[in-house]
């Protein structure tokens, strides 16, 4: 049976992260699907297999990650996933929203909504550092 680990990003370590770090802990051989991930932040995680999405790839998309999150779901959906049986994702925000095979069992460790979007939105995006374009879109 093979098994995927999936998380929203890796910048920071707070307590999803320590979730995730204990899912690591009991399937070590899992690949963790991200859509980015800063080395520097958490280190304990570089011998890890962690699969990037595009946005790790883009200007600055590891320190201004926030400019990308109209794409955020777009890069998730787009890890591949077909060859795993099971997918369980550690998320508050885009992981969830993977693509897997119908017979894939994915389960979805949900930590909390994410307040950026449902409760604080207006707060979030007035202090991002965006252009008044890039705001005005979001």
């Amino acid at each position: 049976m093979k098994i995927a680990l999936v998380h929203d990003y890796l910048s920071q370590d707070g307590g999803a992260e320590r979730v995730l770090e204990s899912f690591h802990e009991i399937w070590p051989e899992a690949p963790i699907f991200v859509l980015f991930y800063d080395k520097k932040s958490l280190p304990q995680y570089k011998q890890a297999d962690i699969r990037q999405s595009f946005i790790a790839h883009m200007p600055y998309g590891k320190v201004r990650y926030q400019w990308y999150l109209p794409w955020m779901p777009l890069a998730t959906e787009r890890h591949d996933l077909s060859e795993f049986d099971v997918v369980l994702s550690s998320t508050s925000a885009f992981a969830k929203g993977v693509i897997t095979r119908p017979d894939t069992l994915h389960i979805s460790y949900c930590h909390t909504p994410t307040r950026y979007l449902w409760t604080d939105t207006h707060t979030y995006i007035s202090d991002l550092k965006y252009n008044r374009a890039i705001k005005a879109i979001l």
